[in-house]
């Protein structure tokens, strides 16, 4: 990447990942479409800029993170005593919920940087395609919120999968795995939180994966897309949670979407 082209990509890292309307397919097909790269370059550069707005989810969620890691000597303790508590449950759930993420995302990730001979329209559309899905399943799942605040084990199982298949660009992470703890009953701003703190450290691992196979070359431009990525998602974190908690961002899933599907119907006409 050129150092313009890693400024741009890192700024709309820093602000869309915030948004349930996938990141890493908005970047993706920046970078297909203008950028002019390959789609196993454009995914390994997608999936290392989150290691960028990881940071920044650090930083912002640093109380909860600290306040788990204290509870850790506890929750070893109680391992088998069955405890109920809020922090306890949740460190079951992230582990569980990673495990599986990490067990189906690193098979999927090295089929997408594997991939170099797929036309770049048909990889458009089939981004298209993955955001009109994350569109119609923020559309309809927020009718089944409920009250929930205790994460469960078994809820873990299936948002570790849910988590699993964001690694295809279109897909949103957040959308996604919110709109599938709403489907379970969860508490809207309870689904918001648990949602990113099942991020960190899936993009901890995808970003420490893709460096030992080298998806990524790991030069100067591509550390300040990181860099421009941290610095952006501190900057807008807060407002866009919010904003991402009241706005219908499913209508811009199907609208970008649909968007990505005219170049494919321009080459079959």
């Amino acid at each position: 990447m050129s150092f313009l082209q890693s400024i741009i990509l890192g700024a709309v890292q820093g602000i869309t990942e915030w948004l349930p309307v996938s990141s890493e397919g908005i970047n993706t097909l920046i970078l297909l479409h203008f950028f002019g790269k390959p789609l196993s370059e454009a995914i390994g550069i997608s999936i290392w800029l989150h290691v960028g707005t990881l940071v920044s989810a650090l930083i912002y969620f640093r109380r909860e993170i600290v306040a788990l890691a204290r509870y850790l000597p506890r929750y070893v303790r109680e391992l088998g005593r069955g405890s109920a508590s809020e922090p306890h449950t949740l460190i079951s759930f992230l582990i569980i919920s990673t495990l599986l993420s990490v067990v189906i995302g690193a098979p999927l990730m090295l089929f997408g940087l594997n991939r170099t001979e797929i036309p770049s329209g048909l990889v458009m559309a089939i981004i298209g395609g993955f955001l009109i899905i994350t569109g119609l399943v923020q559309r309809f799942t927020p009718r089944f919120s409920g009250s929930r605040t205790i994460t469960r084990k078994r809820d873990a199982l299936l948002l570790g999968a849910v988590q699993a298949l964001a690694i295809f660009p279109g897909l949103s992470r957040s959308g996604l795995t919110v709109s599938a703890l709403l489907f379970r009953g969860y508490q809207a701003q309870q689904a918001i939180r648990v949602s990113f703190l099942m991020s960190i450290p899936v993009v901890l691992a995808a970003g420490i994966g893709l460096n030992l196979i080298g998806g990524v070359s790991l030069n100067v431009p591509a550390i300040i897309g990181a860099v421009v990525a941290c610095l952006f998602g501190l900057l807008t974190i807060s407002t866009l949670l919010r904003m991402a908690a009241r706005i219908r961002f499913w209508m811009f899933c199907l609208f970008l979407g649909v968007l990505s599907l005219i170049p494919l119907l321009v080459e079959r006409l």
